[in-house]
């Protein structure tokens, strides 16, 4: 990514055929959650381990979008993750606002890939700007 200076992953197990729906999930990677396996602030309908499960037993595009988190923001949530832990209140300290961006790079690698029609592996959004890309969610798979 020449703009944010990530590593975007695409990984792909069918023929990708623009005019049938296409399994998708498109992922963004997370320290805790991915490497470390937290289920702790699970917000996302889909983890990485039962996004690989299904498109590999299913076939279809994973797309892992890099977030790269700076060693403050890795030691800030483990201070909130202590302060749970204590029973104290911590303030939530994700200051991460990158959902347009990222919305927009995983799009364009899923139209780079040949991918139109999509059954997504996420629970139902609102995606405004996929028909730019020539993408439309036919379906939403939740876990």
């Amino acid at each position: 990514d020449t703009i944010d200076g990530q590593v975007h992953l695409a990984l792909k197990n069918v023929e990708v055929k623009a005019d049938e729906p296409t399994l998708v999930r498109v992922h963004v990677t997370n320290v805790f959650g991915d490497l470390l396996r937290s289920s702790r602030e699970e917000s996302r309908s889909w983890s990485l381990t039962s996004s690989l499960k299904r498109i590999g037993d299913d076939g279809g595009v994973l797309v892992l979008l890099g977030k790269t988190e700076s060693p403050e923001e890795l030691l800030a949530k483990v201070n909130f993750y202590q302060q749970q832990d204590e029973g104290k209140s911590p303030r939530a300290t994700n200051n991460w606002r990158g959902t347009s961006r990222t919305v927009g790079v995983g799009s364009q690698i899923l139209s780079a890939l040949n991918v139109s029609k999509m059954r997504l592996l996420s629970s139902q959004k609102k995606y405004h700007s996929l028909a730019g890309f020539g993408l439309e969610v036919v379906d939403y798979v939740d876990e």
